[in-house]
């Protein structure tokens, strides 16, 4: 097993309210920082649940990029977060450990829960992977043409973090 470290719950100056942390705190030497949710969760991700909000407050008090990836993440959670600047990528999938594998077996076995959605393994999947290559984190080599549009597009989004002040009134 391996350990986490947590990210600081304060930026440049600024500090989250109450203590609370993100679960990752990522920087690109360009782009700036982005401020990482992981949410391995059965239920959906709508606009109104509390893990939405409890994100945009978090980075918007480091005024950082908010970045969301969940199992199942509802088209109006896109449409009503990728205008503001939301990074949003959803795995399809609940995950489990490797330790955990028998857990896994039973969550999938379908004369019990049966879901069919249940991935066990420690490895990020292809899908996982790949936005993970086009998030801010990757330092890349070769391909420039490519890589330049990738991080282009991630710094744009963080161009668009003006518009989080009105993200900051509707959560008053």
């Amino acid at each position: 097993m391996y350990s986490k470290e947590e990210p600081p719950s304060s930026l440049s100056g600024n500090q989250i309210p109450g203590g609370k942390q993100l679960d990752f705190l990522v920087h690109h030497k360009t782009a700036g920082h982005a401020g990482l949710e992981l949410k391995n969760i059965r239920e959906w991700i709508y606009p109104d649940r509390d893990e939405i909000r409890e994100l945009l407050a978090k980075c918007c008090a480091l005024d950082v990029v908010p970045v969301l990836i969940a199992r199942r993440i509802h088209f109006s959670t896109f449409s009503v977060l990728n205008p503001c600047g939301v990074l949003i990528h959803q795995t399809f999938n609940q995950l489990y450990p490797n330790s955990r594998k028998a857990l896994a077996e039973a969550v999938k076995d379908k004369n019990l829960l049966g879901y069919h959605d249940v991935r066990v393994g420690n490895n990020p999947d292809q899908r996982l992977t790949t936005f993970r290559r086009n998030s801010p984190t990757e330092t890349h080599t070769g391909c420039t043409g490519k890589i330049r549009r990738v991080q282009g597009s991630f710094v744009r989004l963080w161009e668009r973090r003006n518009q989080l002040p009105s993200v900051r009134r509707c959560l008053r």
